[in-house]
């Protein structure tokens, strides 16, 4: 099994940029919305992922910054109090699929760390568990 870098979806990453957020990493990876045709259909080519070495590399109107999925679940806890769980779901039967849940905490610091849940929600891998937690933050919490 080969292991590989989770990043945060595009619908993520262009969701980032409408908010006007950039997070300030060693590298600029990004995502870049083209229209490739291929056998005289248009599709949308979004899962390859693009990188820069320059650290002060701007992507332009049709690129979205992206991010490893550990790099943005510590910028949502120091910028914004937020903190994502992924645990396992204990199975029943031997032969289901493992599934997993996210829950999120907001770190009050006037309350000095009481933990809030605020969402929960089945998926098929830990990456699946942590994309949906983080739509859930961009469009609710953020």
């Amino acid at each position: 099994m080969e292991i590989k870098p989770t990043y945060i979806s595009f619908e993520q990453a262009k969701l980032l940029k409408e908010k006007k957020i950039e997070i300030d990493t060693d590298e600029v990876i990004f995502y870049r919305d083209e229209v490739n045709n291929i056998e005289e259909h248009q599709i949308k080519n979004r899962d390859v992922i693009y990188y820069d070495n320059n650290f002060l590399y701007k992507v332009i109107e049709n690129e979205y910054r992206t991010y490893h999925q550990w790099e943005f679940i510590e910028w949502l806890g120091v910028n914004h109090g937020i903190w994502v769980v992924v645990t396992p779901v204990l199975v029943i039967k031997a032969a289901s699929p493992i599934k997993f849940d996210y829950e999120i905490y907001y770190f009050d610091e006037i309350k000095y760390g009481d933990e809030v849940e605020i969402n929960y929600l089945p998926s098929n891998t830990p990456q699946g568990a942590y994309l949906a937690a983080f739509d859930y933050i961009l469009k609710e919490l953020i």
